[in-house]
């Protein structure tokens, strides 16, 4: 189950990147239904940030305003409208669903009369819109292009036909009609301006904090890290977003490396409804094998306990025929105990319909805790077919197929390269119906949501020549 294991972590890593070429380790089109799901996170922000604004005392001819609480909602997420301005490299959203209550103390003096007292205004259902375009850029931290969102336009409008204002307090009849009048056309325009001048820098500096207190990483599997820098600035059409990040994973224990496949000008693949279509080099899938070469995943021992109904192809006598001399050595039927590892870490192999891992590795045979003899194989490459369903992971074995065979330390005698590579090839077809079969009845179980806020309802992997295409249908929730 190691190597479906090791499959699957890959998989993972492909679906935790985030596509016009570039040169980054991933890319990814993002069409605009991905963005408005994204609006459950943002728009909340900006409510609460509306919401925590403290305005500072607005004084007038005649009076002052003071201890103003702004009370902002929006009543349906589903009437904020985004869309893509290409001009501005930016994303646009629109809301006109905005009601809620603003609350404050006033004093007013009106020839020789001074009255405070209460005011709160409540607004109707349509009675604020707002228009915002919000770029998305990069931030330099420590040197690193991080993602960071910008507001370019922040225009709430407060329509002051349309609410109700309640005055409280000892205040005369005359006093309190001469104080509405100047609210209309003085105060609510004063608060309105305040909101517009300072509540988006508020919002910028509260996402963009959370953003850098990632410091760039995220974690993808258990102490496995990713760079989700910037590798260039996102690109954004009238018709869709392009990100490109860095891609770069690493372990964390053992610090950040880069693979030796140069980075690559990675293509950017056509945006579809409601998905992400990521474009994944082997820059980025080999940076992923490399952490798993260093948590040691790429080690694993075949018994008869890991084979489970097919041990008795663990013997000395089955496997007399891929090791002539095991037998006469050992005896019959003994079992054998296979330990495979790769001193480097493997290589992904992205060809078109063949999605694979190109791998060197050394195989222990041993009898009776003895090592009869170690075959390396060079170019060992499998290729697989992966499937997602909500949280279930399937990996189904296409083929396995070795190219170079040597041994060491043979106790067994003369070794034939040719005719162990001849047996393990057949071999390896016989085998994979039963692996298949183990693999695809029992599924891996991903986690449910990511980062607590994004839920994989599925994904469709293909290879092609020099780069992975995966199509992913996420949800977002709150």
């Amino acid at each position: 189950m190691r190597i479906q294991d090791i499959c699957i972590l890959l998989t993972v890593g492909f679906l935790s990147t985030t596509v016009y070429g570039n040169f980054a380790g991933s890319a990814a089109a993002v069409d605009i239904g991905i963005v408005d799901q994204a609006k459950k996170i943002g728009m909340p922000i900006i409510e609460q940030t509306l919401n925590d604004y403290k305005m500072d005392k607005i004084t007038f001819d005649g009076g002052w305003v003071d201890n103003v609480d702004l009370q902002f909602q929006f009543n349906s997420l589903d009437a904020i409208k985004v869309s893509f301005d290409g001009s501005q490299n930016a994303v646009r959203v629109t809301a006109d669903n905005i009601n809620g209550t603003i609350n404050g103390d006033f004093m007013y003096k009106l020839l020789l009369i001074q009255a405070k007292g209460h005011f709160k205004v409540t607004l109707f259902n349509d009675a604020v819109k707002l228009d915002m375009v919000v770029p998305l850029t990069s931030q330099s931290v420590d040197g690193r292009n991080m993602p960071t969102v910008d507001i370019s336009k922040f225009d709430l409008d407060i329509d002051h036909f349309k609410f109700r204002i309640d005055i409280t307090g000892s205040v005369l009849a005359d006093i309190s009609d001469a104080f509405v009048t100047m609210f209309k056309k003085l105060i609510l325009k004063e608060i309105n301006a305040a909101i517009n001048d300072k509540v988006p820098a508020l919002a910028k500096d509260t996402i963009n904090s959370m953003i850098a207190k990632t410091n760039g990483r995220v974690s993808v599997y258990d102490k496995i890290m990713m760079d989700i820098t910037f590798a260039s600035n996102p690109v954004i059409s009238d018709s869709g977003m392009a990100l490109y990040l860095n891609s770069t994973v690493y372990e964390e224990g053992s610090g950040y490396k880069i693979p030796l496949v140069p980075i690559s000008d990675i293509q950017v693949l056509p945006s579809t409804p409601q998905s992400v279509q990521v474009s994944l080099s082997h820059f980025a899938a080999d940076s992923f094998l490399m952490a798993l070469q260093e948590m040691n995943l790429f080690s694993y021992t075949i018994n008869d306990k890991t084979l489970g109904s097919m041990s008795s192809m663990l013997t000395t006598t089955y496997l007399d025929g891929l090791l002539p001399g095991l037998q006469a050595k050992y005896g019959k039927d003994q079992p054998v105990t296979i330990e495979a590892k790769t001193s480097q870490a493997p290589r992904t192999l992205f060809k078109l319909d063949n999605f694979g891992i190109l791998m060197t590795m050394d195989m222990i045979f041993r009898v009776n805790n003895e090592v009869a003899i170690v075959v390396s194989l060079q170019d060992f490459v499998s290729t697989v077919q992966v499937t997602l369903k909500e949280t279930n992971m399937t990996v189904k074995v296409l083929t396995c197929k070795v190219s170079q065979v040597s041994a060491s330390q043979s106790q067994i005698g003369e070794f034939s390269s040719d005719d162990f590579r001849a047996f393990f090839n057949v071999g390896s077809k016989i085998a994979i119906p039963f692996i298949n079969n183990i693999f695809l009845n029992t599924p891996f179980v991903l986690p449910n949501t990511y980062l607590n806020m994004v839920r994989i309802q599925a994904a469709e992997f293909k290879s092609f020549d020099n780069y992975l295409a995966v199509s992913v249908t996420p949800e977002f929730i709150v």
